[in-house]
């Protein structure tokens, strides 16, 4: 009788302020590297944590817009 097989994973959440926008870039691709391409049972879970501290001028303006085109490509 064949048995089982756990899959394990990890779940990665990683919070984004719009302070860590400039490194964004760098982890996604260190992330693709290191995880995607070798195949790694890993989960990215990207949350923009925006805190109103008062700077956003526009308030109509997404201040994560070029986090998630990043995300999106």
């Amino acid at each position: 009788m064949p048995t089982a097989i756990e899959q394990r994973g990890i779940h990665l959440v990683l919070p984004v302020t719009r302070q860590d926008l400039d490194n964004l870039d760098e982890f996604l691709q260190m992330y693709q590297r290191v995880c995607l391409q070798t195949g790694e049972n890993v989960v990215l879970l990207t949350v923009f944590v925006n805190v109103r501290d008062g700077t956003n001028t526009n308030p109509g303006e997404d201040p994560f817009e070029s986090g998630k085109t990043l995300i999106a490509r």
